[in-house]
């Protein structure tokens, strides 16, 4: 039975380690598309352009949509941490 366990342990620190990389990679990302939206925003105060104005909100809702697939990978990352807890107890307790 603990073999299981063990298997399921490997598995699901793979998958920790690739969510944990892919969140450094979104939230290197969110910085830059940060720092474009800030720009435009800038821009379009200046010009009072409509066309500007589009840009801004275009890149506002690209950061939103960033924003959002940090949150739910960062509670993905949370329910695999939380399952690897739950594993370790059970093999402990096996073991123990």
């Amino acid at each position: 039975m603990s073999f299981w366990i063990e298997r399921k342990l490997r598995a699901g620190t793979q998958r920790l380690a690739a969510a944990t990389r892919e969140l450094a990679v979104l939230d290197e990302q969110i910085l830059s598309l940060r720092d474009d939206a800030d720009d435009l925003e800038t821009r379009a105060i200046v010009t009072g352009s409509g066309r500007d104005d589009y840009h801004r909100r275009d890149a506002a809702g690209h950061v939103e949509a960033v924003d959002r697939q940090r949150q739910r990978l960062r509670q993905r990352i949370a329910d695999l941490q939380r399952e690897q807890d739950e594993l370790l107890d059970r093999l402990q307790s096996r073991r123990g």
